[in-house]
């Protein structure tokens, strides 16, 4: 190994090549890439990957922690990344159900239940692995959203006998008894070739150091720097830089998020002003956001991310950024206090909402993350807009459980005043949770949309409730309200009278 990025990782590496090969000629199967944070995961498989695209079809996706992220999000990413890489001609000759065009905001159809989805997105690797071998990578799974574990545990339980294999990376150490995830990550870890990360030993640690600063230190400091930190590669190329520019090798003994602090506060003043502000972003940010959020020039903020660009905290990827590791964005993030950060939030919705354009870089969902973080930094009206909007996208998407989330936060930033979007929202929100299959839930909502369209005097809104919910439960009250709505917009009640019951076999609807 030549690569600085799998120094003392020849073992897994070779459980990697030898899955792969077995998929070429063969048969694939789901190998599990498991370590604490920063142990060299993605590493390993992106090297992996790069090392099979002569032979073999391969599609990446990666999870993000926040809660902006809609669900089966792993699988857009890989259904993009195969549509792209394959060209529209031999993706449109796979056949994709009409399932797999819903889910990807393309189709027309009705939304496909989950059963649907799954069986649909698995055909269609299928046939694709039969014009190449398939590999699929899956980074940082602990931080997935609980559909696309979902699919991923179809696709695999269906799949075995197929040239398809799956590699999934996460951290093990955090999939403790009250993650959100454990018992779907132990179901995969029983089908699963585990490949186990540890920290590197002196040896390794040496030789880590020595490629990322260009010499090592004497072997007592090695060793040093291997107790400390474990043989982490990230802490490790971390703690380095700081001996190489002159600070102690103790510097790391608080932990890495300290180590990382006194790194930061090396920075000049405008660079560190500048990765805080690209905090707020995400992991990935886009400099033009940036600038219309915070008013400063593009140039400068460019010119100050391709310096921090040096410090090797921050990448450039073609029309954006990226922080090498969530730890380093999350340690800017937590320098702010809670009313600022609110105030960054809030500048960058005011920023989309000013330049439409800068939209494109950012999922609705993402948008409306920013929206909710903002707190009473943000107006009411525009805060609920934009949540309401990831509550409509999530549901036309078939993610019901972020159509509820977004539903419910967009109905807890209704003022008072705001009562025709509260009735509205509720309605949504009802929706979804009968998708859901909650439908107690359900009902209580909308009895309480109801009674606040009543309660408001609006026909119309009334109208809109009335037509809204269930047309099976509550037919006398319906009646009842259809008529007070009916009277108020035609000025008189409905002639001849509404019976409250309607008859056998008529509707129970106004005609």
């Amino acid at each position: 190994m030549t690569d600085s990025l799998l120094i003392g990782r020849d073992h897994p590496a070779s459980a990697l090549r030898a899955a792969a090969d077995r998929t070429a000629a063969s048969h694939g199967g789901l190998v599990l890439v498991v370590g604490e944070a920063g142990i060299g995961k993605t590493a390993l498989v992106t090297e992996a990957a790069a090392g099979r695209r002569d032979d073999l079809l391969v599609a990446f996706a990666t999870s993000w922690e926040s809660e902006a992220v809609p669900d089966n999000w792993l699988w857009l990413q890989v259904l993009r990344s195969l549509r792209g890489r394959l060209g529209d001609d031999v993706w449109r000759s796979l056949r994709p159900a009409p399932a797999v065009d819903v889910f990807l905001g393309e189709g027309e159809g009705a939304r496909p239940v989950e059963f649907e989805l799954h069986d649909a997105v698995t055909q269609l690797l299928i046939n694709a692995s039969r014009v190449r071998p398939l590999l699929i990578v899956l980074d940082d799974l602990h931080f997935s959203d609980t559909a696309s574990i979902e699919l991923l545990k179809f696709a695999c339980q269906h799949t075995f006998f197929e040239r398809i294999l799956f590699v999934g990376t996460y951290r093990d150490s955090e999939i403790d008894p009250g993650h959100r995830l454990r018992g779907r990550m132990l179901q995969l870890v029983s089908k699963a070739a585990m490949v186990g990360l540890d920290g590197l030993a002196d040896d390794g640690v040496a030789a880590l150091v020595e490629a990322t600063v260009g010499s090592a230190p004497d072997p007592g400091t090695v060793a040093e720097i291997t107790r400390r930190t474990g043989g982490n590669p990230f802490f490790v190329e971390q703690t380095a830089l700081l001996w190489a520019s002159g600070q102690p090798v103790d510097a790391t003994s608080a932990g890495m998020r300290d180590a990382l602090r006194r790194r930061l506060d090396q920075l000049p003043e405008p660079i560190l002003k500048m990765l805080v502000l690209a905090s707020v972003g995400g992991r990935e940010f886009h400099a033009g956001i940036m600038s219309q959020a915070s008013g400063i020039d593009l140039q400068q903020i460019e010119c100050a991310l391709d310096t921090a660009c040096q410090t090797r905290l921050v990448r450039r990827e073609r029309d954006r950024y990226v922080f090498v590791h969530d730890l380093v964005r999350e340690t800017l993030y937590n320098t702010m206090e809670t009313d600022e950060a609110a105030h960054h939030h809030g500048c960058v919705v005011r920023a989309l909402v000013a330049d439409e354009s800068l939209q494109k870089h950012m999922l609705i969902t993402e948008i409306a993350h920013h929206a909710w973080l903002a707190g009473d930094d943000l107006d009411p009206e525009t805060a609920v807009d934009l949540i309401s909007r990831a509550g409509a996208r999530s549901s036309s998407c078939m993610s019901f459980g972020g159509a509820e989330k977004y539903f419910r936060r967009a109905v807890e930033r209704c003022t008072p005043a705001m009562v025709r979007q509260r009735v509205v929202l509720r309605l949504q929100l009802g929706e979804a949770l009968q998708w859901l299959k909650r439908e107690p839930e359900a009902r209580a909502l909308y009895a309480l949309a109801l009674q606040e369209a009543e309660d408001h005097g609006d026909p119309m809104l009334l109208t809109r409730a009335a037509m809204d919910v269930p047309q099976n439960e509550r037919i006398d009250d319906l009646m009842r309200l259809k008529a007070i709505a009916y009277e108020g917009l035609a000025g008189s009640p409905p002639t001849p009278p509404w019976s409250t019951r309607p008859s056998p076999g008529s509707s129970c609807t106004a005609s």
